[in-house]
């Protein structure tokens, strides 16, 4: 009983670090995105 609480947690657990992981990345890509659209919006007005 205790250790199918344990391995519940346990699988739980990694499927929270993995979604959170995911969403980290998703945010990261997310600011590069923007981060190369302003860079190209600042050369865009320097032409």
């Amino acid at each position: 009983m205790i250790f199918q609480v344990w391995s519940f947690t346990n699988g739980f657990m990694r499927v929270l670090q993995l979604s959170v992981r995911r969403k980290h990345k998703e945010e990261v890509d997310t600011a590069r995105i923007h981060k190369v659209q302003v860079q190209n919006k600042i050369n865009g007005e320097a032409e």
